[in-house]
């Protein structure tokens, strides 16, 4: 059987020690994890599935430490023990259509400027603090007393930030759309422009306007200098506007139908309302209540969100009143259910602040016609009272993120724009064309500071800063998002832009910083204050860290301030430290010796011309001398565009595309999913035949139970799916087998009930769809691979076909992976992931119910039973625990718990060859069983 080394009788000792690395801890992800539904990207990916502190001084972001999974542990945000209502609108399938805020957020969580116009907020709420910039905002906005109307506490801004950008993260209350934008606010005003001028003049990204009313009212006529803002200073400076459809009351005699301002101007984006069931909100037929009952219908609607029964920010009376009156909480909860289109706005704006973190200089026409284009919607064009539907926050990502090679990108790099001011020295970055603008026009935060971009890096030929022919600058390049191209499981940092005005010799002048989360309390304590994220960059590397690389075509980060009295820090690549317009900034960060290495960033160096920097191209695959990688006519870069008109272009289409192989083999997780996975046995293909898979996924029933199991949980459900693989990707059947009895040889069936597509995009990478047949049940998900296999080799489609590994390279445990059985008991067996490099295995069992029970199941079968449990190699072998995970929801978010249920023993004879015993004291049953390995696996030699 070759010449691989002859495996000596040895055995795995599985259970919870104090030696558990890392890898532990991921699989602890596999059982433990917030889950999210993934039933969202319905009208896109369904049709492609089967074809292809206080608010003075806030904290930065990064000290709450986001999960990496990017679900928030706000307890509001699922079914929780606090208040009988969730926030629903971030997760909801119903009516066909689906918004999956958990799923985006795995892509992008967003970190905008984003701007309301709007009444008072509330100073001492915990949810409001967090993320409201109150140094670039109108200080009237923020009070302790909000706006009183009969004895009712009105803080009406408290109630949209609640909504499109609360603090998130801390462990109480709400999560918001945008999950760590900045928000800046100005005061609403009939009529006056003065709020619109001062907002923009921050660089807010888009503004939310939750108010409107009859244009009978207001409209351009009554109102000429504010449709001039609108159709003038907005449109230059690229600013979206999202405003609302008129709600309906029952004591005002509002029609289903009518136009509401200022929504129905045509540069703004207004919004109508859906229910909880996700259709048109309309309760007021009949309805003699107080509330708002519904929707205003318009042939101005463009989009739809949901409107009704919206969990928020509250501020109450002593008497426990609150303004909305939904459901009126004890006093000190500070949280209820509100119901509008004020509600149904900040959700649009605040997806349009994840596009803007995303690719800051998509226009902000592109962005109205990308989410046109990706909502759902039951009917064929754009309807009076859907628009052109309901908004699909990951469509609209997953867009702008793009492909390359037919695998869904993660991130992209944005440039870092750099200007100067002549008035007050300050050197100012950003990511943000708006902000850019705003620092380049005569009124930057009421002042004329007189800025002017610097020839430090890329000239951007193609690009101009919005309102202005100046040529723009790109000193380096960052990243839009958390997810680190180079190490999925390490994430990005965080780069803050800090500001702070100056008075002194009776000149005021300002001054902006950059720098990352370790250095923001020195910066707060010296007069700085968060102005906003600008973008990711890459960590340091530490010298003890070996996993650690700096990314190719990068550069450290460093921080320097001037050597003159007058603060102007700056922030710049290492090798442009010796640039002429930084020859004053000597003065290193924390006054060290050596540059303090903030990060790695990219440099602004494109060697083709196409448009795409070469740091950029090496990780998504494309060529730094070839314009055109694919030769398909068109430019790498023109290609990486968002392709708002035909949608999912691709720079590499067919080409390099990444090759299933065998050491894809074991365990993959979703990291956002609680307690369920899949575990993957590829067989190399023979010859010219296709490579063949076999897929086991433990999950759970559509809901969850108490458990009055005597052995594992009724919750639990699995499926297995089998099919055959090319290039990056396979298609597979989904089996369900049922009637099988735990470790008996009862006879089972087995039947096929819907279809799975895997597409690979690396050995750590990969997406997963579904789709049942009989409920139609679908959905999509990426997949991680807990610990990345040293034997899985990032093929291409040429080399396909083979596995160049020599007889001295094979290993006798690794290639252990895969999927085991009793030939006695068939219909359940166990899938092991062996990681000889780690000394560790982990190991999950699928199997039956002691008794087996009639199936009434709609989903699944209610006697499938399975368990999990992990340890060190031991030579000896001894005690091993096997984990019962319990609690979950398939494909949604639900908190699980693990219990260790019994113990067990593997002993492997050979590659092929092993046996099991094990122990259920609580069940009173033990034995043991032979196990075979269904295939051989390539990596494992006699």
């Amino acid at each position: 059987m070759g010449t691989g080394f002859k495996i000596s009788k040895f055995k795995f000792k599985l259970g919870y020690t104090d030696k558990m690395s890392n890898y532990y801890n991921n699989v602890l992800k596999f059982l433990t994890v917030f889950s999210i539904s993934s039933l969202g990207y319905y009208t896109i990916a369904n049709a492609q599935m089967w074809n292809n502190e206080h608010l003075l001084k806030s904290k930065p972001i990064a000290e709450t430490k986001l999960r990496s999974s990017s679900i928030p542990n706000d307890p509001l945000l699922f079914p929780n023990d606090i208040l009988p209502y969730h926030q629903y609108h971030l997760n909801i399938h119903a009516n066909g259509f689906s918004i999956d805020y958990p799923a985006t957020w795995q892509y992008a969580r967003g970190h905008a400027l984003l701007g309301i116009l709007d009444i008072d907020i509330y100073a001492l709420h915990p949810d409001i603090t967090g993320n409201y910039r109150n140094h670039l905002s109108d200080p009237d906005m923020l009070t302790e007393n909000p706006f009183d109307i009969d004895g009712v506490l009105y803080d009406h801004g408290s109630w949209i930030i609640g909504v499109l950008a609360p603090s998130n993260n801390n462990n109480e209350g709400l999560t918001g759309v945008c999950q760590n934008c900045s928000v800046v606010a100005r005061p609403m005003s009939s009529g006056s422009i003065n709020p619109y001028l001062d907002i923009i003049s921050t660089g807010v990204q888009a503004i939310n306007m939750s108010f409107g009313g009859p244009p009978s009212g207001q409209n351009c006529t009554s109102d000429p200098d504010l449709c001039s803002l609108y159709e003038n200073e907005m449109v230059e400076r690229d600013i979206l506007l999202v405003s609302i459809s008129q709600n309906r009351h029952s004591w005002i005699n509002i029609p289903l139908y009518g136009d509401t301002f200022p929504g129905s101007h045509p540069n703004i984006i207004q919004v109508g309302g859906l229910d909880q069931s996700l259709q048109f909100w309309n309760d007021c037929e009949g309805y003699t209540g107080a509330s708002t009952c519904g929707s205003l219908a318009s042939q101005y609607q463009e989009l739809v969100a949901p409107a009704k029964n919206i969990l928020t920010a509250i501020t109450y009376t002593e008497n426990g009143t609150g303004a909305c009156g939904e459901v009126n909480n004890p006093p000190g909860l500070d949280y209820d259910i509100c119901s509008g289109n004020s509600f149904a706005a900040p959700q649009v704006t605040g997806l349009i602040g994840i596009i803007r973190s995303i690719y800051p200089q998509l226009s902000a026409p592109d962005i109205r016609l990308l989410l046109q284009k990706t909502a759902q919607s039951p009917h064929a064009e754009r309807h009076d009272e859907w628009g052109y539907g309901l908004i699909n926050p990951l469509a609209v990502v997953t867009e702008v993120l793009g492909m390359v090679a037919g695998v869904q990108q993660t991130n992209r790099s944005i440039p870092f724009f750099i200007a100067r001011s002549s008035v007050t020295s300050d050197t100012a970055f950003s990511s943000s064309p708006q902000f850019i603008a705003a620092a380049l026009s005569s009124y930057f935060r009421g002042f004329n500071f007189g800025y002017q971009p610097l020839n430090v890096g890329l000239a951007l030929d193609d690009y101009r800063i919005p309102s202005s022919d100046l040529l723009p600058y790109a000193a380096f390049y960052i990243l839009g998002t958390h997810n680190n191209p180079l190490h999925p499981g390490k994430e990005l940092i965080q780069l803050y832009r800090l500001s702070k005005i100056v008075t002194a010799e009776g000149k005021t002048t300002i001054d902006h910083a950059y720098v990352t989360a370790p250095y923001i309390e020195q910066f707060q304590t010296a007069g700085y204050a968060i102005d906003v994220i600008e973008g990711y960059i890459f960590p340091a590397c530490d010298t003890s860290d070996n996993s650690c690389k700096q990314p190719a075509h990068s550069e450290c980060l460093i921080a320097r301030n001037t050597n003159k009295a007058e603060s102007d820090w700056a922030i710049m690549l290492q090798s442009q430290a010796t640039h002429e317009v930084f020859e004053n900034h000597t003065v290193k960060l924390n006054d060290a010796t050596d540059d303090l290495c903030l990060g790695y960033a990219y440099q602004s160096i494109d060697s083709d011309g196409d448009n795409l920097i070469d740091g950029y191209e090496t990780f998504l695959g494309t060529d730094i001398n070839q314009v055109d990688s694919d030769n398909d006519g068109r430019s790498d870069g023109d290609e990486m565009l968002v392709p708002v008109e035909a949608m999912l272009s691709d720079p590499l289409d067919n080409v390099n595309i990444f090759a299933v192989n065998a050491g894809l083999t074991g365990a993959w997780y979703y990291p956002a999913t609680s307690g369920q996975g899949l575990l993957l046995d590829v067989m190399q293909p023979i010859e010219d035949d296709d490579g063949r898979i076999f897929v086991a996924w433990f999950t759970y029933d559509l809901t969850s139970k108490d458990n009055d199991a005597e052995f594992g949980s009724v919750n639990h459900r699995w499926f297995t799916a089998q099919g055959t693989y090319t290039n990056n990707e396979a298609d597979l059947t989904i089996l369900l087998t049922e009637n099988g009895r735990f470790d008996n040889s009862q006879a089972v069936a087995t039947r096929a009930v819907g279809k799975m597509k895997i597409r690979f995009t690396s050995c750590t990478s990969g997406v997963a769809s579904y789709l049942f047949d009989q409920s139609q049940l679908s959905g999509s998900f990426p997949i991680t691979r807990i610990t990345p296999d040293e034997f899985c080799e990032e093929q291409t489609a040429a080399t396909a076909k083979s596995v160049a590994k020599s007889a001295n390279n094979i290993s006798s445990k690794a290639g252990l992976s895969g999927a085991w059985y009793n030939p006695q008991t068939t219909g359940q067996g166990l899938l092991f992931d062996v990681m000889e490099d780690r000394q560790q295995i982990f190991v999950a069992w699928f199997t039956y119910d002691l008794t087996s029970k009639d199936n009434d199941a709609e989903f699944g079968s209610v006697n499938h039973r399975w368990f999990t449990a992990m340890g060190d190699w031991s030579e000896h072998g001894s005690e091993m625990n096997v984990v019962l995970t319990d609690g979950g929801i398939f494909d949604m978010a639900s908190p699980v718990a693990n219990t260790i249920t019994g113990s067990m023993q593997v002993t492997f004879d050979s590659c092929t060859r092993g046996s099991v015993s094990y122990q259920f004291p609580d069940s009173n049953i033990s034995g043991s069983f032979p196990i075979e390995r269904i295939t051989p696996n390539v990596f494992c030699q006699d």
